[in-house]
């Protein structure tokens, strides 16, 4: 186990918590990371491109000429792919699935490499609660101007808080996020990370290997 600051919402330092070497301490492999990146990406992408087969093309049920005596090569339908208008062969399907798979414990030491990545570079505060007792974005505004976080951070917290939630989402480079919820993409999209005691439990259970 080693240590870091625990403060309070005014920003005081008002103890220190233990951190676990197991998931806080853990060597970046920048591979390893862009692959759970990749696949979280992958689960996000939606299917856009689509094209339509000879069979979902409107019309063509006909034949166009007869079989023999026109001279032309044999045609049973103008839907078919050599015709302006027709089918598409090969092409793109909305049915395509572009998921990767990516093993759970695999998922969990990229995010313990990034929260170590965080620890190592001081980019990581732990507050011992975070009380807004009505919605005002100007208390949590405070809040982060008192902890030294006005650039953006993402705040995990343990439960959800819907005053909490509301102030802080509408800040600026500023997202929070429940600690069973932590995931590659938003960690790597902010640089710095705030997180409650309780959350910090949470988290660490949750990504312990």
């Amino acid at each position: 186990m080693f240590k870091i600051n625990l403060y309070n919402q005014e920003g005081k330092v008002i103890g220190k918590i233990d951190l676990n070497p197991d998931v806080f301490s853990i060597r970046p492999d920048e591979d390893l990371i862009h692959r759970v990146l990749t696949s979280q990406q992958n689960r996000m992408r939606p299917v856009v491109a689509h094209t339509k087969t000879r069979s979902e093309r409107r019309g063509g049920g006909r034949k166009p000429w007869r079989q023999k005596g026109t001279g032309r090569a044999r045609t049973g339908s103008v839907r078919s792919p050599i015709f302006r208008k027709g089918g598409v062969v090969f092409g793109p399907r909305k049915e395509r699935n572009f998921k990767t798979k990516v093993n759970k414990k695999i998922r969990k030491k990229a995010i313990c490499m990034l929260l170590s990545d965080r620890v190592k570079k001081e980019k990581l505060k732990v507050v011992d609660e975070l009380e807004l007792k009505e919605f005002k974005t100007k208390g949590a505004e405070k809040i982060l101007e008192n902890l030294s976080l006005d650039d953006g951070a993402l705040i995990i917290l343990a439960e959800t808080n819907l005053s909490l939630v509301k102030s802080f989402n509408n800040l600026q480079g500023i997202k929070t996020i429940l600690a069973d919820q932590l995931n590659i993409l938003d960690l790597l999209n902010h640089s710095f990370l705030l997180v409650t005691k309780k959350a910090l439990e949470k988290v660490t259970e949750h990504c312990k290997i």
